[in-house]
């Protein structure tokens, strides 16, 4: 049952209500619970204006939380790749996404879907399921 129809079902529901029920609305089901609650409401006994501006403010901040969110998950991804950046030409240990073990160097970085994967010799290996970082025998200090 969605949120928007449990409120049309119950015109006395409150946004409280709906929220009580998932710990999470996205804008489109804020928007049609919204919708559904403007849609319910007796004209001769309008929806309070303190009630609309609350949730106005709530629209307003679950925008502002989900671009925080876009942006965090940005930044965590950028540090990820500066990171692995660093072990370009280094010997590294992992595990190949089908559970096989490799162990070569690093001699690309990418980004897919969000995830920064090595290119570890001729394999592709996730950041984090790198066990093991040592310098190449030429880079070691004599």
């Amino acid at each position: 049952m969605s949120i928007a129809s449990s409120i049309t079902s119950s015109p006395s529901g409150s946004l409280a209500d709906a929220v009580g029920k998932r710990t999470q609305l996205s804008q489109k089901e804020f928007f049609q619970v919204l919708t559904a609650q403007m849609t319910q409401q007796n004209p001769l006994s309008p929806m309070d204006s303190q009630d609309f501006l609350a949730q106005l403010v709530q629209l307003q901040n679950l925008e502002v939380t989900a671009d925080l969110s876009k942006n965090f998950a940005g930044m965590i991804t950028q540090n990820a790749f500066t990171s692995a950046s660093a072990l370009l030409g280094k010997i590294v240990s992992g595990t190949a996404a089908d559970g096989t073990p490799v162990t070569d160097i690093v001699n690309r970085v990418t980004v897919d879907s969000g995830k920064v994967r090595l290119t570890v010799g001729s394999t592709a290996v996730a950041l984090e399921n790198v066990t093991e970082v040592v310098d190449p025998p030429s880079l070691q200090p004599s």
